[in-house]
């Protein structure tokens, strides 16, 4: 790779969507590129175990990656950037099918400096990893483990008591969550702004409500949750003024009737869907 061999004080490289990328390549830039502190090769799905085993052997002061959608990446890959790279900050791993527990476990271990993960679609994991990484990273910022289908309350629980810092979430289509999860969420972790719980068909008003009363809301997206009614959003209405997003569509209970209210007590709303006669936000 030319860039390797001439730019070898390289710390950041984004090769997003560079799908003709081989092992090779990235082996070299490794080599060449010790300085390295971010990269990200999302969708390269040419990608192996090979290249990521390279970075995280030459470049131990890597605090940013970002391999989400290669999709031929196992656990040896997360297990070796917890073996090298302590210093990471951020790491996602978006529909990395392959992984499981056990490399996600090694990983909250060994990186307790994390402040972002991004685990979505990586529907092998279960509880234990999710309640290793809160147990041992506690200065998390946020956390996406939608479409991480075993997931149940523990999961969320662990989250709540441990990472107290938090401000974003996404558990969409954990479809084992219920009420008494989410109400935790909001009891431990005031500083929230950024939650999704779409596809969380067990969850009611009383999560919304819970929310809305602890936490200072700027994005909250609850599509398909079909036990959401009206006072849920009367709740928002009333008490998260920062509101600019949100996100209801599949909800088939809610009326029209919280309209005045959202357009009155959350005059930054910017994004609406599925509330039946909000202007632009209709189902």
């Amino acid at each position: 790779m030319a860039l390797a061999e001439h730019c070898p004080l390289l710390v950041s490289v984004d090769f997003g969507e560079c799908d003709l990328l081989t092992d090779l390549s990235i082996t070299v830039l490794a080599e060449r590129c010790p300085r390295l502190a971010s990269v990200s090769f999302q969708s390269c799905d040419h990608l192996t175990d090979d290249s990521v085993i390279a970075l995280a052997a030459h470049c131990p002061h890597l605090t940013s990656v970002n391999f989400g959608y290669c999709t031929l990446l196992t656990d040896n890959s997360v297990a070796a950037l917890g073996d090298s790279c302590p210093l990471l900050i951020s790491v996602d791993f978006s529909q990395c099918w392959e992984l499981t527990d056990d490399s996600v476990i090694a990983l909250g271990e060994l990186c307790q400096q994390l402040e972002s993960i991004t685990f979505d679609g990586c529907d092998r994991l279960t509880d234990i990893s999710v309640m290793t990484v809160a147990k041992h990273c506690l200065k998390l910022r946020e956390v996406d483990f939608s479409d991480c289908s075993q997931l149940t309350n523990d999961s969320v629980m662990a989250v709540a008591e441990h990472c107290q810092q938090l401000k974003s979430v996404n558990f969409d289509s954990c479809v084992l969550l219920t009420d008494s999860s989410v109400i935790s969420l909001a009891e431990h972790c005031p500083q929230l702004e950024v939650i999704s719980f779409s596809g969380c068909v067990g969850l009611t008003d009383r999560s919304v409500m819970t929310l809305a009363g602890h936490c200072s809301l700027e994005s909250v997206r609850f599509g398909a949750c079909p036990q959401l009614t009206d006072r849920a959003v009367m709740a928002l209405a009333k008490y998260c003024a920062q509101l600019s997003v949100l996100f209801c569509r599949g909800c088939t209970l809610l009326t029209n009737a919280p309209v005045s209210a959202l357009q009155q007590g959350c005059p930054k709303l910017l994004h609406v869907s599925g509330i039946p006669g909000f202007p632009g936000g209709g189902n």
